[in-house]
């Protein structure tokens, strides 16, 4: 029994070992691919896009992902990120200021959680006004121009679309985030969405291919 012991500590090391190995490699692969990219967008001097991520605080796993994991990948494509762990975080910073530069930016991601539809509809009056401004704005977009409407992009990090997202959102296509192998995949996809690339553009589908390996 204690050699059986040993041998299940090692497979499971031995999985954890091949785990991180393929991260690594995906990784790797999603810099090279993003690299790529933002060469192939100089040379065709496109204009970079001004993106605001509209999202709930109040879940700390949540927070450290769209700053640490989406926001920062979207910076390495290019794209300017507004966050407000980084434009708001001053103190004596204007709240309503900010909220009025991310209704000029040129798209806006919604991280759709169910702690975000909660706050979204304030029923969180203390909490909540924050993400209920940004609600504002977005839904200004939702229900004016088909372009407007497009420049929402959402995203699911968590739950369902029906207990995740804002009404207006439900019945778009959104980004699916919950799965983490997949999540290279999902954010090439939506970087290629933010600079409005359709998705069987050759170079889209080239690079799509690289990173899939």
């Amino acid at each position: 029994p204690k050699a059986d012991r040993q041998i299940q500590l090692t497979r499971k090391q031995a999985a954890e070992v091949e785990a991180q190995r393929r991260a690594a490699d995906q990784r790797s692969r999603f810099e090279q691919t993003v690299f790529r990219w933002s060469s192939y967008v100089t040379e065709q001097k496109m204009a970079p896009p001004e993106c605001f991520i509209s999202y709930a605080w109040g879940n700390a796993e949540q927070e450290r992902w769209v700053e640490n994991s989406l926001a920062t990948d979207l910076l390495k494509a290019g794209i300017k990120v507004v966050l407000d762990r980084w434009d708001n975080r001053r103190i004596g910073a204007s709240v309503p200021r900010f909220v009025e530069r991310a209704g000029k930016c040129d798209r806006v991601i919604v991280v759709g959680t169910p702690l975000y539809r909660t706050k979204y509809e304030n029923d969180d009056p203390m909490g909540g006004y924050v993400v209920a401004a940004e609600g504002d704005l977005i839904g200004k977009r939702m229900i004016g121009t088909e372009a407007g409407k497009e420049a929402v992009l959402p995203v699911l990090l968590e739950g369902t679309p029906e207990n995740a997202f804002p009404m207006l959102l439900q019945g778009r296509v959104y980004g699916d985030f919950r799965k983490v192998e997949t999540y290279f995949d999902t954010v090439f996809d939506l970087i290629l969405s933010l600079y409005q690339i359709a998705p069987r553009h050759p170079v889209a589908e080239e690079l799509r291919g690289s990173l899939r390996g």
